[in-house]
């Protein structure tokens, strides 16, 4: 079980204190960092034609009010022995759904856990060694949550678009 940090998500889609006037520079800001967040504010300062202490405040006031969630490295899963992703599409007792999403969420295996719209369902992105360890993580850590009263699983065989810069 790990504690649900540096998560992205939350019951708000737009931050408490974001008050929606992003203007074309900070715009530009933006795109530069979602192409790499390592940029220098010097290097975005030539970019922007602001001073280094203009585009620093800029970015602390992105991240201050939460259009900025947060600067990672994008690790490829095989480093950490990784090669087998899967999701589940999980169908959830209504009243338990949030008990459930919580417990998944939880769970080493799992990057990623969505509340759907086309019934009580969570559609939650696993990562795993391979076939048995996928077939344990069901029996042992799934099989077992109570409100869940259904689980389709699919092995993601092929990428064809990954953007993790951006997110609602």
């Amino acid at each position: 079980m790990r504690p649900n940090i540096g998560l992205i998500g939350s019951k708000e889609a737009v931050p408490e204190n974001y008050s929606g006037n992003l203007d074309e520079i900070d715009r530009t800001i933006l795109q530069i960092l979602r192409t790499d967040s390592r940029t220098t504010a010097t290097t975005i300062a030539k970019v922007t034609k602001l001073s280094k202490t203009a585009v620093k405040y800029r970015i602390d006031r992105l991240r201050e009010s939460g259009v900025i969630k947060g600067f990672f490295a994008l690790v490829d899963s095989a480093a950490y022995g990784k090669s087998l992703s899967v999701v589940f599409d999980l169908t959830v007792e209504h009243r338990r759904i949030e008990e459930v999403a919580a417990q998944i969420g939880n769970l080493l295996e799992v990057v990623r856990t969505y509340e759907l719209t086309n019934s009580p369902e969570l559609h939650v992105h696993a990562l795993f060694s391979g076939q048995s360890e996928m077939e344990r993580f069901l029996k042992t850590k799934l099989y077992p949550v109570p409100g869940i009263t259904g689980i389709k699983t699919g092995i993601i065989i092929k990428r064809y678009k990954i953007d993790v810069t951006l997110t609602v």
